[in-house]
């Protein structure tokens, strides 16, 4: 007689050897019994697979039973036999276990430190043994942990049914195959990876040690979808935030246990026990937790809010699964073209365990931008895969350095529920079928551009029609340009005389910071672009880092034209460079005019075929000339096939070099059209006052707004309802100032106080609203300067890695939605993202928050990450930026690697400001031998006036003890600082400097070395030296007789 699973009675004996006592419980896989083991005597969990059970099921069964009679510990349950019985009925026989799973304990609440630590490292020891034998359990959750006698402190590991041995790249997990349960998912899980590590299992642990602290998983969600999108985008919210008597290292552990990538967390469950092991010796409380759930609590450093738009694509089948139900993988169907598709649109996109797509879209500069955005990605999912249900959400979300989702993910799960639903009616509109499904805050996000309609109370998008709209936008809204129109006819009527003439036509635009310039400058380019006007557009930054630099406004424009990113391989940016620069060029000026520019850009190229080159190098004159001249033949070849337009901002930061180098390279330029646009504030004047007279020079001086034109931006801004007062209250506050009246729009739209009087103020008041962490960004970067990279401000705020990169970078994301800060273009340093302030007032506000102390740290810790953006620097640099300069300067090559950093002068300006009054002498001898290289460097340029500057400031470092022990370096150093500021113009100065040289020599050889210098001046140089001076002959005589 066939014995059926479900159909054994107490006394039963099944085969032969297990006398059934009582039915425990049966599913749809099967039956569980408590019996006897004839052999042992012993009770013994006895599991039959029913009838009805798929060859999957089969599989599984059998390959658990095979797993567990290689595992031996006291904590996996005990393997007692397994096998087919003569009817048939596969079966697995196991320890029987009295007490509950960890899912039945966490529904009574969470757990003590003391208890969890202690459970994770018994879980931790059990596991180490499959992880040993290269097994991995793939479905770690509470209620395969049992609790024995229900101790917390003694776990058993049930239910190895899928687990998998690594087996390298051979794919072990088949359509259908049960793969895991979503809220204790690996990323690598989630995205459908077939090669598990140990590390996998790491994570699930982690997920199940987060629910055993808070009571709550971390990432949990109503939807498959939404959990597996927070699994692989969402940071967890940090265990502090909720819960407060966790101890610092075990939060630590657990996080690492929940890091995304698979290389960042312990390998291994082994890895973890010995941190594990010191918290339970450190923290043997078993007091009961006490839960935070506060948001007053929340600091910066733990969440923050931020703006993500989302789209989620699936099949019509999306289901909804319980909190431990086991998920099974879907037949990929190659998605994988789409995500390349998307992600060249910037957004992150992944394919999920489901087989349901999910792109997040983020760090948009205002909500409307990012919304424009991400319904293109939708609607270009919808274009490649029409069967699928698309649906896109916006919102804002909480963020630890990830990409944030949060209750967004949940939104958009609910509304692909929503739109499957509706799929299934036999009365759906076709548009349900053809369109993507909005919710309330995307579909009122979308311009007019988009075609949404309503239907049933959903809105669904269906296309976007061809328009485009370039108007700058303030709060999300576009604003037209007001009380600017004379100054822009001005430009038009000098662009328009250019291309009609075809000849060359400057114009300096000057206004006090907050003026409008960039706001003029930008409004003249959208006119030219909505005109159709082409042509070579030239952008040149100067910035107050590098004020004074040769050639480095120029400089920055062609770097930009051609692409060049500060870091790479030389040979990269030669051939870049070469590429763009020949491209207009006669053949036979290739090789000239590309090796001066790149001498110029800061990439030189090898002398050997390039003679003028090689002479030049030896003449800083000569290679002034040659510069001047590759730049005027470079743009006449460019102005040859179409207008040139060369926009030079903030030129007052300038050097002189440059500015007589444009000046003369554009007045041998004849029958071009190129024009040329500079912006720059009032004091541009002090600092170059015979400012290009040689080029007809058109001064467009910008005023404050007037006040019909300042009422007509606060109407378009607040709209036409806004209170006569409340309009006049901010015309009359704003007093003309562009700036400060879009700042009192903003703080009246978010209805924040306005109370300071001046620009400044306001700037800072509005800083002070910011989260603590965007604000500690801000103020990092202003240290950096009015263009700063990412790098480089972690580095500066993160020295003691208290916070991700992630996090950063989010900071920094925020600061751009705030409109303080905008994207650079082309990077100066390989793998770091350019940045720069809106407005040079934004970071002037910034930096007087900080102390003069918080100042000088800061500056030494940008130095020591400008110098490690060397490769060769990088090998030596430190933490200290003074210790980094004493080795470097006394490694082999690391100071000709230093001398010839292509930072060089703006790790000077930081040493610089990085030095406190109470430094001792000799900590001064680096600062002043890098002052001294960057003089050299400018020398070299013949930028003379820029070397004198260096050397200024390494004089600043002059103790007078170090003329004893560093007598060389002194000498050199005023020496110098005569010869430059000879050819200066300032002759006292260079005499003053000479005079206090020669009363400091004191012996015969001292003497000899500095009147040799003094007669090679002046043969060679032209300074004037008296050889023949009674006071010096007779000091050299007293010298020579004690010698």
């Amino acid at each position: 007689m066939t014995m059926s699973p479900t159909s054994m009675s107490a006394g039963s004996i099944f085969a032969d050897r297990f006398e059934v006592q009582e039915l425990i419980g049966s599913g749809g896989m099967g039956t569980i019994y408590r019996t006897i083991d004839l052999h042992t005597r012993s009770q013994v969990a006895l599991k039959l697979l029913s009838s009805s059970g798929t060859l999957q099921e089969a599989e599984r069964f059998i390959r658990e039973g095979r797993l567990l009679s290689e595992l031996k510990h006291s904590g996996i349950v005990g393997y007692v036999a397994h096998g087919q019985e003569r009817q048939g009925v596969l079966y697995l026989a196991m320890e029987w276990l009295a007490g509950e799973d960890l899912s039945k304990r966490l529904a009574r609440g969470p757990l003590s430190v003391a208890d969890t630590t202690t459970m994770l490292i018994r879980v931790c020891e059990a596991l180490s043994v499959p992880h040993q034998l290269s097994i991995v359990h793939r479905d770690l959750k509470p209620s395969n942990v049992f609790l024995r006698n229900r101790q917390v402190t003694d776990p058993v590991l049930l239910d190895f049914g899928i687990a998998r041995r690594q087996i390298g790249t051979q794919a072990v997990t088949a359509t259908g195959a049960l793969i895991g349960t979503p809220e204790y998912m690996s990323p690598e899980q989630a995205r459908g990876t077939r090669e598990l590590s140990p590390a996998s299992d790491v994570f699930s642990l982690g997920c199940v040690a987060f629910e055993c602290l808070t009571g709550r998983t971390p990432f949990h969600g109503e939807h498959v979808a939404s959990v597996l999108v927070k699994i692989l985008f969402e940071s967890p919210q940090s265990i502090s935030t909720l819960r407060t008597d966790v101890p610092d290292g075990l939060i630590r552990v657990v996080m690492a246990m929940l890091e995304k990538e698979p290389k960042k967390r312990p390998p291994d469950a082994m890895s973890l026990l010995p941190e594990l092991r010191e918290i339970q010796l450190s923290a043997v409380d078993a007091v009961a937790p006490t839960l935070a759930y506060n948001p007053s609590t929340m600091g910066f450093d733990s969440e923050e809010q931020r703006l993500v738009s989302m789209v989620v694509a699936a099949a019509p089948f999306e289901t909804q699964l319980g909190k431990e139900d086991t998920l099974a993988a879907q037949e990929d169907t190659s998605l994988g073209p789409l995500v390349s598709l998307i992600k060249q649109q910037g957004a992150d996109a992944e394919v999920l365990l489901n087989h349901s797509l999910v792109a997040t879209i983020t760090n948009a500069e205002d909500a409307a931008d990012q919304a424009a955005k991400a319904a293109r990605i939708a609607l270009l999912v919808k274009e490649h895969w029409p069967e699928a249900m698309v649906v896109l959400t916006t919102g804002r979300a909480k963020t630890h350095g990830q990409t944030p989702v949060g209750e967004v993910a949940d939104r958009a799960a609910k509304l692909l529920q929503r739109a499957s639903t509706s799929c299934d009616s036999e009365d759906r509109p076709p548009e349900t079928l053809s369109g993507v499904w909005l919710d309330g805050v995307s579909a009122g996000l979308l311009d007019r551009r988009f075609i949404v309609t309503t239907r049933g109370g959903e809105a669904l998008l269906t296309g976007e029609e061809v328009a485009a709209d370039q108007t700058r936008l303030l709060l999300g809204k576009p604003t037209q340009c007001v009380g600017r129109e004379a100054e822009l006819g001005v430009l038009d009527t000098l662009l328009a005389s250019c291309m009609d003439d075809q000849e060359v036509t400057a114009a300096i635009v000057i206004g006090p910071p907050g003026v409008g310039k960039s706001r003029l400058r930008h409004e003249f380019l959208r006119r030219l672009k909505a005109r159709g006007i082409e042509g070579t557009l030239l952008v040149g930054h100067a910035t107050t880092i590098g004020a004074g630099q040769p050639y480095s406004l120029v400089a920055d424009a062609i770097r930009r034209l051609c692409g060049l990113r500060g870091g790479e391989p030389i040979s990269v940016q030669r051939e870049r460079l070469r590429l763009r620069i020949s491209a207009r060029l006669p053949d036979a000026e290739h090789q000239r005019v590309v090796g001066f520019l790149g001498e110029m850009c800061g990439i030189p190229f090898p002398a050997e075929q390039n003679p003028q080159l090689r002479i030049a190098r030896n003449d800083p004159r000569l290679m002034a000339k040659q510069i001047t001249l590759a730049l005027s033949d470079f743009l006449k070849a460019e102005c040859g096939e179409a207008p040139v337009l060369l926009v030079i901002e903030d030129l007052q930061w300038s050097d002189p070099l440059t500015v007589r180098c444009l000046e003369e390279a554009l007045s041998e330029l004849r029958d071009v059209s190129l024009m040329l646009v500079a912006l720059a504030r009032p004091e541009v004047y002090d600092t170059f006052p015979k400012l290009w007279k040689g080029l007809g020079l058109r001064e467009i001086r910008l005023q404050g707004l007037s006040r019909k034109a300042a009422e007509r931006l606060v109407v378009q801004v607040l709209g036409k309802n806004t209170p006569a007062t409340t309009v006049s209250q901010l015309v009359e506050k704003a007093d003309g100032n562009a700036l400060l009246l879009e700042e009192l729009l903003r703080a009246t739209a978010e209805q924040g106080t306005v109370v300071p009087g001046t620009v400044l103020a306001m700037l800072q008041a509005r800083l002070s609203r910011l989260d603590s962490g965007v604000r500690r960004v801000l103020k990092a970067a202003s240290v950096v300067g009015s263009t700063f990279w990412d790098g480089i401000v972690t580095a500066l705020v993160n020295p003691t890695a208290e916070f991700t990169r992630g996090q950063i970078d989010g900071w920094l994301q925020v600061l751009r939605r705030e409109e303080l800060i905008e994207k650079g273009g082309a990077t100066r340093f390989a793998g770091q993202t350019e940045y720069r302030f809106s407005q040079a007032m934004m970071r002037e506000a910034a930096y007087d928050l900080l102390t003069e102390e918080d100042r000088r740290k800061g500056h030494g810790i940008v130095a020591s990450a400008l110098i490690s953006t060397d490769s060769l620097c990088a090998e030596i640099v430190g933490t200290n930026p003074q210790q980094t300069l004493i080795t470097l300067l006394g490694s082999p090559g690391g100071k000709a690697a230093l001398s010839s950093h292509g930072a060089l002068f703006d790790i000077v300006y930081h040493l610089n400001r990085s030095i406190s009054s109470n430094q001792t002498a000799p900590s001064m001898v680096p600062l002043i031998e890098v002052n001294l290289m960057a003089a050299q460097r400018a020398d070299a340029a013949n930028a003379v006036d820029t070397a004198l500057k260096y050397v200024t400031s390494a004089q600043r470092f002059l103790y007078e003890p170090l003329w004893a022990s560093h007598f060389d370096l002194c000498f050199e150093l005023c020496t110098r600082a005569g010869e430059y500021a000879y050819f200066a113009g300032d002759t006292e100065r260079s005499h003053r400097e000479f005079l206090s040289v020669e009363e400091r020599v004191c012996n015969f050889d001292q003497l000899t070395q500095y009147m040799t210098l003094r007669v090679s001046q002046a043969e060679m140089l032209g300074i004037p030296f008296d050889g023949n001076d009674e006071r010096l002959v007779a000091k050299f005589l007293a010298a020579a007789a004690e010698e």
